[in-house]
Formats: C-alpha cells, sequence, structure tokens
C-alpha cells in the first residue's frame, strides 16, 4: 500500500508516496509533465519486492516549485532525497527527462545507488534542438494549456485519435499541476544546461540497463544513442523494446518488469 509524504530538501518540498518496506529501497521518477502516477503500470508488481518511492520532480504533482528547472537540479534533488531520506543504496529508474535526471542523481551519489534503470531516456538533446523531434509540439501544446491559451480537449484531442474524456481529463488533471517554467525550459532546449553528458555517463559506477522503444513508434532514442550510451558507460546494457514507443512501461509494462526482474537478478 501507497502512502503519500513529503520530503523537504532545504530547497524544495519532494512529494513521494512510499510503499511497505519489502526489499531494497526502489526509487522512481516519472517524464516530464507527469507525476508520479505515471509509473503505477510498474509500481503495482514491483511493491511487492521491494521497498518504493515514487517522487514527484519539483514543479510536478504535489512538489514544490523551483526557480530553475535543469536536468542538474532535478539530479540534486533526486540525491539529496536518497542520502538523507533513505540513506542505504538504492536501486533508481526514471522515465524520459527522469531518466535523464537519474542519471545525473547516479553520477553525484554513486556509492549510494547500486542500480540503474532508465526508460527511453531524451539523450539525443545533449546534441540536438527538442524542434527536431515530434515530442516538441506535445510539449508545446501543454504550455498552450498551462498557460490557458488552448484547452486540454483542444490539445489531447489532436495528439490522441479516440481519447474519450476520461482519458482527457486525466491528462489535464496531470499536466494542470506542471509549473509552466519547466515547460518552457523544454521548449527553449535548456533542460541540458550546465550538464555534460559523456562526463556524467563516465561517473556512473553501478550497473545501468537502459530500455528503450522503437523510433518509428515515437520512441526518442536513436542508434547513435545506444552506441553513446554503451561507449561512455562502465557497465552498461541496452536492450529495445520492439512494438513499443517512449510510454513502453505504459504501452508493454509486462516485457518491461520482466527485463527490469531479469537483470537484477544477474
Amino acid at each position: 500500500m501507497l502512502t503519500e509524504k513529503k520530503f523537504d530538501t532545504g530547497i524544495i518540498t519532494i512529494n513521494y508516496a512510499e510503499g511497505s518496506p519489502n526489499g531494497v529501497p526502489l526509487v522512481l521518477l516519472h517524464g516530464g509533465t507527469a507525476r508520479w502516477q505515471e509509473l503505477m503500470p510498474l509500481i503495482t508488481e514491483l511493491e511487492k519486492d521491494w521497498h518504493i518511492y515514487a517522487c514527484d520532480a519539483r514543479g510536478h504533482g504535489k512538489s514544490s516549485r523551483g526557480d530553475s528547472y535543469c536536468a542538474v537540479d532535478i539530479a540534486s534533488d533526486m540525491a539529496e532525497f536518497i542520502k538523507h531520506n533513505i540513506g542505504v543504496p538504492t536501486v533508481l529508474l526514471g522515465h524520459s527527462g527522469g531518466a535523464v535526471a537519474s542519471l545525473g542523481t547516479a553520477a553525484q551519489i554513486p556509492e549510494l545507488v547500486k542500480a540503474l534503470i532508465v526508460l527511453d531516456p531524451p539523450v539525443f538533446l545533449r546534441e540536438e534542438s527538442l524542434k527536431s523531434n515530434p515530442v516538441y509540439n506535445y510539449f508545446l501544446g501543454v504550455y498552450h494549456i498551462v498557460t490557458q491559451q488552448r484547452t486540454a480537449k483542444e490539445v489531447f484531442s489532436e495528439f490522441f485519435q479516440g481519447i474519450d474524456e476520461g482519458g482527457i481529463r486525466y491528462l489535464e488533471d496531470m499536466v494542470s499541476v506542471v509549473d509552466p517554467e519547466y515547460v518552457k525550459t523544454l521548449l527553449e532546449d535548456r533542460y541540458f544546461d550546465g550538464m555534460d553528458t559523456q562526463a556524467v555517463l563516465k561517473k556512473i559506477t553501478c550497473p545501468t540497463l537502459m530500455l528503450y522503444g522503437e523510433v518509428e513508434k515515437g520512441a526518442v532514442v536513436r542508434d547513435s544513442d545506444v552506441e553513446f550510451f554503451k561507449a561512455h558507460i562502465p557497465n552498461g546494457k541496452a536492450i529495445q523494446i520492439k512494438d513499443a514507443g517512449h510510454l513502453l512501461h505504459v504501452e508493454q509494462p509486462a516485457k518491461v518488469l520482466e527485463l527490469i526482474s531479469q537483470w537484477l537478478k544477474n
């Protein structure tokens, strides 16, 4: 059973959901403009064998807002959370923008991250503009929602064909509490500011698993990004999930859980 709690880093207050102490701590961090509940397709099964901590990133969900929203900021938040709220070696899992921040966290506190799992991280942003990817239009639509320029129904009906009223309400509830400044950071290509991705990867000492989908299905990890990951992370493994897009944990949760479970046992 999950219970929502708060943790004050001294800079921001992190909202998180904690499960029963059923095993080693496992911290989860959602993608950009989402919240911890985005990872429920994984949490439901993982909480049986792990001590779950599912966090809302700064400016998302019920966490407080910050004065900066780069990946390095969120990485530092998570490092503080793990150091001072958990205090023992932890498994860390992040999706999308949360995966990038998780890479930064593992580089900051290698002694406290015993294993790292990143789901379809947009590391292409280290060298390309977000405008080069179709996801730019989605984030622009979200920005229009949170700044009240367009309605959620208008935006989400464009991006998700056949979405029903319940789906629109779910997404609206999720994005309505996102700080517009976070979305602006993405749109202005500032998310990677202050982050030397190559140097970060080389500092990660724990076993690291990257799961990614197919670009043709909406995933954001390119072949060149896989090669970059393998070349610079000392103990990394990359596995593609066929017929999955960027939300691979929603589209194929059973496969994601199977691969995570197998990898963590080795």
